[in-house]
């Protein structure tokens, strides 16, 4: 190994440690986006660190359909005397240079070798068994090794009810549900190119095999002058198989106010778990009660995760997401006393943008109503109180409701006191008023009417609190 590839190295190594970061980032946030069928499709989980080349039994639950030699590379391949490494390094390696698209790890194929049928393939067990007239998406991205003497637009996947296994290493004979476009040659060495497509399940398919299904006489090659290596040599990263369209089973999405009761639902299992349990009822039914609180002026989110169990005893990882809106704020500011015709204001000690404020009262029990949105100004007509009801409803739909009573101001309580009544000189002559007073000082006045005294409060008499 000379100097200048010692430094060469040292300097991927410090882009390595770089890229490991973001793409460990990139690789969270897409593994949990829905579920995928393809477990471990990035790559990622291995028994051992490869060392050589035609090392794919070493990456968990992937291995090969025939008797080639798939190879593994990853960023945990480390420096050696030995260069057989260099066939399992990453970024550089026997077969060119690329980093992982996500993760760490990726795997290598021959799609084509000049004057042999040799072909490569990458085969893995799905979570479940595809379900009968249902459409999935399959995608995967390759890029051409930069050593590739060929390229070729002949990749594709197939699906199969049972594992496939020959004794060889020639290509296999099949009819791949998803294929590259004819004429569309990946001759790219520099980026990722995605292949994509969708099918219909005949039902219970639960294998799949990349690669290519053609022969050397019907598979289209280009010759590239770049290239060194009579092969056409493909990176593979990310593989995704997932349900699209209308599912007989699935999560909703649901929004709701801060501390109101609803329901969140999963359907097309025989049974369910749900995590977190924070807020739920139950965490094992199909559509659990959850309560939750939002205490800020703005929604936030919380995303649940159920665990379903299919009919033919499939588990299917679903999420959903609970948009939980803000509840208005009430705080009444009042008298609890009301006099007769005495006119009182009630306020709201919040006023919250977009709140609509509705203030109503028992039955009967106001003669004059004045709103004024977080305020009202009320005149009660009888002294026997009532109650005060407020509704607020904010931008989202969410209400906050509260009430109280209001008491009756107690009357002044008079004392008894006798009075002489005077004679009437004549009798159309009017009687006059005898005043007295009340315990608590007010002024009451009493009215000889005929020849009985009758005892009447006068506009002037005031009621307060006792």
């Amino acid at each position: 190994m000379n100097r200048f590839f010692s430094y060469y190295l040292d300097f991927q190594w410090k882009k390595i440690l770089y890229f490991s970061l973001m793409s460990k980032l990139l690789f969270f946030l897409e593994v949990n986006a829905q579920t995928n069928l393809v477990r471990n499709h990035s790559f990622e989980n291995y028994s051992q660190c490869p060392s050589n080349q035609g090392q794919i039994n070493r990456v968990y639950r992937w291995g090969s359909p025939n008797t080639a030699t798939p190879d593994y590379f990853n960023t945990c391949v480390r420096v050696s005397i030995d260069l057989s490494f260099f066939y399992a390094h990453v970024p550089i390696n026997y077969f060119g240079s690329q980093y992982p698209r996500t993760g760490n790890g990726y795997v290598g194929i021959i799609s084509y070798y000049s004057n042999s049928e040799w072909r490569e393939y990458i085969q893995t067990e799905l979570r479940c068994p595809l379900l009968r007239n249902t459409t999935y998406y399959v995608e995967f991205f390759v890029t051409l090794a930069s050593g590739s003497k060929y390229a070729t637009d002949d990749l594709g996947v197939y699906f199969s009810k049972t594992p496939i296994q020959y004794n060889n290493t020639v290509h296999i004979s099949y009819t791949p549900q998803i294929t590259n476009p004819e004429g569309n040659v990946i001759n790219n060495t520099s980026q990722w190119t995605i292949i994509s497509g969708s099918f219909v399940a005949t039902g219970e398919e639960k294998y799949m095999i990349i690669g290519n299904f053609k022969s050397d006489a019907n598979t289209t090659v280009s010759n590239l002058s770049a290239g060194v290596r009579e092969y056409a040599y493909y990176y593979i990263d990310d593989v995704t198989v997932r349900p699209t369209g209308d599912l007989p089973y699935g999560v909703s999405d649901i929004s709701i106010c801060s501390n109101k009761q609803s329901q969140i639902t999963a359907f097309g299992g025989t049974s369910y778990l749900w995590t977190p349990s924070t807020g739920l009822s139950d965490t094992r039914v199909a559509n659990p009660m959850i309560t939750l609180k939002n205490t800020g002026t703005t929604p936030v989110t919380k995303t649940y995760y159920v665990t379903i169990t299919l009919p033919n005893g499939c588990k299917i990882i679903e999420d959903a997401l609970v948009l939980v809106y803000p509840a208005p704020k009430i705080a009444i500011v009042t008298t609890d006393n009301i006099c007769d015709g005495k006119s009182i204001t009630y306020a709201n000690d919040f006023n919250e943008s977009g709140t609509i404020y509705t203030w109503s009262f028992s039955e009967g029990s106001v003669s004059t109503f004045i709103n004024w949105g977080n305020s009202c100004d009320v005149e009660w007509n009888s002294f026997n109180g009532g109650k005060v009801y407020l509704t607020a409803t904010n931008q989202y739909g969410c209400s906050t409701k509260d009430s109280f009573v209001v008491k009756p101001c107690p009357l002044p309580k008079l004392q008894t006191i006798r009075w002489p009544i005077p004679k009437r000189e004549t009798p159309t002559q009017a009687a006059p008023d005898i005043q007295g007073i009340a315990r608590d000082g007010h002024t009451i006045y009493f009215t000889e009417m005929g020849k009985q005294t009758i005892g009447k409060l006068k506009t002037s008499a005031t009621c307060s609190k006792a």
